[in-house]
Order: structure tokens, then sequence, then C-alpha cells
């Protein structure tokens, strides 16, 4: 359960540092969340999104690589974890 909340609040900062538009910051804060999520008992769809996300501030830095990997890891827990 601690993961949960500690997962949220990055995801929360992350969110918070996107919209400064300080995207190397939040992209270490959506790893994070990513990492801390819990991924037993959860839904893809939470997960999905902070990856999608996470996919946002590579396009920002222009890590079109990061992009795409983020974006196919999205796919997989919307198709296979709902």
């Amino acid at each position: 359960m601690a993961d949960s909340c500690q997962s949220a609040s990055a995801y929360q900062e992350a969110n918070s540092l996107f919209v400064d538009e300080d995207y190397d910051r939040a992209f270490e804060q959506y790893s994070k969340a990513i990492d801390l999520y819990d991924k037993k008992g959860s839904s893809g769809s939470g997960l999905a999104e902070i990856y999608v996300k996470r996919a946002a501030c590579n396009t920002k830095l222009q890590k079109y690589t990061g992009t795409v990997n983020n974006g196919e890891t999205t796919q997989f827990f919307l198709l296979f974890r709902l």
C-alpha cells in the first residue's frame, strides 16, 4: 500500500514538473511512479497512463525512440492487463 501512495505522489509531482516544462525531472518522476506502481491487483490502465505521460516527456526531449518504446508498452498494458 505504501508503494501505491508513493507512486501516486511521484505521478502528481511529475505532472507538475511537466506543466512547468521541466521535462527531464518529470521523466524521472514518471519513471519512479512506474517503478513503485502496484502491479498486482491493479488494472493496466493506470500504469498505461503513466507510460503515456512519460512518452510525452520523451517527445518534448526529442528522444523519439523512448517515445515509441513507451507507446508499445502502453499498448501491452491496455491490451493484456485490463
